[in-house]
């Protein structure tokens, strides 16, 4: 990562309403450290939360997501670790754009609810962090907390990968015509704005 002390990282965590700007303090084994402003102090950083940065590039803002490592609070300090593609292992179709949310699942063939965190969406799919034990085919109701706002659809389980904190469950979305592909389309876009707005402020 080409990242130099001062440079300006806009971040997005579950547990705050909005974006918010902190400062590069120095990046090494591929993991990043920032400083973040009083305001942002209090939040709920727990080792393993996805979370998405937007990351200056040479031309333009690279938004990449992540997972926090490990939050020093009396300093105001956060260890992050971007996520780093890899092609050859992405088996989703579609673009995933890296989101950081709660939401809310109940199961279809139990009817049990968990709270969840959201890692990434596309037009297609879903990326659950839990510590819930699902299964592969398994299908379910997901309510996913927005800024303001709840994105709601079905999903099926069809792949799971178990991380050091949580289990990582990919989730196809069953659309029922245009509604929810729409919802997603315009939650995209109006992410993307946020970043680029938040980060040209003075």
């Amino acid at each position: 990562m080409n990242i130099m002390p001062g440079d300006t990282i806009v971040v997005r965590h579950y547990s705050l309403l909005n974006v918010f700007r902190s400062a590069a303090i120095e990046s090494a084994d591929k993991s990043l450290f920032l400083k973040i402003s009083r305001e942002q102090s209090n939040a709920y950083f727990y080792a393993g939360d996805p979370i998405v940065l937007a990351i200056p590039g040479s031309e333009n803002i690279r938004i990449s997501g992540g997972r926090v490592l490990f939050y020093n609070q009396g300093e105001g300090t956060l260890q992050v670790q971007p996520d780093i593609r890899k092609v050859e292992n992405d088996v989703r179709r579609y673009e995933r754009t890296p989101v950081s949310h709660y939401a809310d699942i109940r199961l279809s063939d139990t009817g049990k609810k968990y709270q969840v965190l959201v890692k990434d969406i596309s037009y297609y799919g879903v990326m659950l962090f839990t510590k819930a034990d699902l299964y592969n085919g398994q299908q379910m109701d997901v309510d996913v907390f927005l800024d303001r706002d709840i994105m709601s659809l079905k999903a099926e389980v069809v792949r799971n990968h178990q991380g050091a904190v949580h289990t990582e469950y990919g989730l196809k979305i069953l659309h029922r015509g245009p509604l929810v592909f729409n919802y997603i389309q315009n939650y995209v876009r109006k992410s993307q704005e946020e970043f680029m707005n938040a980060f040209s402020r003075k």
